[in-house]
């Protein structure tokens, strides 16, 4: 009798090892995805990669998790392209700085040529269009998939991360462009080595987490930073003044996945992926230029940075080099960004804003 009770413990007992096993299985997902990016934690753009990852599992159920690497814990800005592409990596965000390199129909829709840029009161219709026609299967996003398709990447979906730009400085106060001769400057690009150098100043190429340190010891001292930067990465203990706004920035922030483990999850999951992707643009658009209100706010608050209001008339040098460099580095990429360029023009036709030139093919 003691013995069938013993028998009877042990077997339930084992039955609920069983059943413990099969629920922790079963909550545990199918799909982990791995996510890049080199922002720091709290920063904006990972604030809104953590809720595209929330809604993913929220909406597969716990099926489907988005692993994600801020502060770039695993690759480098220029190393994670070419991870995603070969697969090391499932999916990444880097700067358009970087995409273009081994995209150049991005170069002509973002950085460097920054073909849906538009005037300040415009930038931001013209590149929330750009992002909502994409959901819609059209427009200049639409063909930047295509382009990407071609080598090995997805495009999932856009995050909103285009702001105007202004020209920071330490000991003087930059005003126009003259102003930068003998300034030593932080660059991304080849065209905007070239464009700062027509002016006299020393073009130094850093990435984001350098700037800093870069400002402290005098490896620069002068940048084309946002105002977001200057809050969030500590950049306003390092410089003295700001000069607002310069030139509108189209910064296109997009979240790529390596195409064949793409073309290898569900349709469902495809589905869910690309769902919340959009859910997550469309809730965080309007939130970078509150940020900016508040952060300027806060920052002329604290008394150590003096902000200068540029009046159009001031603007106007600003604009028109950055134009004319724009318009080469387009054109030094070939016709996949010269391509790109122009359909930026002709989708701000649609909109009712005005495009800047065509550049003939």
């Amino acid at each position: 009798m003691l013995m069938n009770k013993k028998m009877t413990l042990m077997l339930l007992i084992g039955l609920l090892i069983i059943f413990v096993f099969v629920c922790v299985a079963s909550a545990a997902p199918e799909y982990v995805i791995r996510m890049h990016h080199g922002l720091p934690v709290g920063h904006y753009l990972d604030k809104a990669h953590n809720l595209w990852a929330d809604k993913v599992f929220e909406k597969s159920n716990g099926r489907v998790k988005i692993q994600i690497f801020p502060a770039a814990q695993l690759y480098s800005d220029k190393t994670v392209v070419q991870a995603v592409i070969t697969g090391a990596i499932e999916c990444a965000w880097d700067y358009d700085h970087k995409m273009f390199t081994v995209c150049p129909a991005w170069g002509g829709l973002g950085m460097p040529g920054q073909g849906i840029a538009s005037s300040s009161a415009d930038l931001r219709k013209t590149v929330e269009s750009m992002q909502s026609a994409f959901y819609e299967g059209r427009g200049p996003g639409e063909l930047l998939a295509k382009k990407l398709e071609n080598i090995g990447l997805k495009l999932n979906h856009f995050i909103y991360w285009s702001m105007l730009m202004n020209i920071s400085s330490k000991g003087n106060p930059i005003i126009k462009p003259e102003d930068l001769k003998g300034r030593k400057i932080r660059v991304t690009t080849g065209s905007e080595a070239k464009m700062y150098r027509s002016v006299g100043a020393e073009s130094i190429s850093l990435c984001g987490a350098e700037l800093y340190e870069a400002l402290s010891r005098g490896t620069i001292n002068t940048g084309p930073f946002v105002i977001s930067h200057l809050e969030e990465r500590k950049l306003k203990e390092v410089v003295d003044y700001v000069s607002t706004p310069t030139t509108p920035v189209a910064c296109i922030a997009a979240v790529v996945l390596n195409l064949d483990y793409w073309n290898n999850l569900p349709k469902d999951v495809q589905q869910i992926l690309m769902e919340a992707g959009r859910e997550a643009d469309f809730e965080t658009r309007g939130i970078l230029p509150a940020l900016d209100i508040e952060y300027r706010k806060k920052i002329e608050s604290e008394g150590k940075v003096k902000f200068t209001d540029l009046t159009p008339e001031q603007q106007k040098p600003w604009l028109d080099l950055w134009l004319k460099y724009g318009m080469e580095g387009v054109i030094d990429l070939g016709l996949d960004a010269v391509e790109m360029w122009n359909a930026c023009q002709d989708f701000k036709k649609e909109i009712g804003v005005e495009p800047f030139s065509y550049i003939s093919k």
